[in-house]
């Protein structure tokens, strides 16, 4: 869903060659790739909640399916698309500006470099810099998902409050603005190897 919409959405920005999106390009993908991820957003994220709060040993699979209301699923959709309609359209954007600067500051290299090596440096690279950048976004997803049906007591809300909507605002008068960037190492860790790795196999399938 989400290269599909990016390729189909790109393609018709890019149409025309003196349209302002044929200008800005770095625009243009992002903005096809924030597409492109809201779309397939709405099969991600049953799956997300009942991962993150299986994980969590907050409830089994048909509990979580059982238990979450529907103002909890709009409320961690919510979240989920404040995560990763950045994520995906930075991680395009980042990609195809580094795909397309990299053979030439590698020019001494190009006869030697295979179109694959490309793609995984770029990869690695978008994937990097996307996950870094958006870590604060998935730690208050991961903060929504595991906590919004969690009594406000627990958590040191007042009793009656929203916990979707304050929860985040407690975990950072809790644990500071540091707290959002919580494993951001390790996020970048897995983010960079896994986009390498998906858009070395989705140029692969373009060629």
């Amino acid at each position: 869903v989400y290269l599909a919409l990016y390729e189909m959405l790109s393609r018709t920005l890019l149409a025309e060659p003196s349209s302002w999106w044929s200008a800005h390009l770095l625009c243009t993908w992002m903005f096809a790739g924030a597409v492109g991820d809201a779309a397939g957003s709405v099969l991600r994220v049953p799956a997300e909640i009942v991962c993150k709060r299986s994980q969590t040993g907050c409830s089994g699979v048909f509990d979580v399916l059982a238990e979450t209301s529907r103002e909890t699923w709009l409320a961690c959709w919510a979240a989920v698309l404040s995560r990763d309609v950045p994520m995906g359209g930075l991680q395009v954007a980042f990609y195809a500006q580094v795909h397309s600067a990299l053979p030439e500051a590698l020019s001494q290299m190009s006869q030697v470099l295979p179109d694959s090596l490309t793609d995984i440096i770029s990869g690695g690279i978008a994937g990097a810099i996307a996950a870094a950048l958006t870590t604060p976004l998935d730690v208050l997803v991961t903060h929504t998902m595991t906590d919004s049906n969690a009594p406000a007591e627990r958590k040191g809300l007042p009793v009656g409050s929203d916990p979707v909507t304050k929860g985040p605002l407690e975990l950072l008068r809790q644990g500071g603005s540091s707290t959002l960037t919580k494993g951001i190492g390790l996020r970048v860790l897995y983010y960079a190897p896994s986009i390498a790795i998906f858009f070395t196999i989705y140029e692969g399938m373009r060629r």
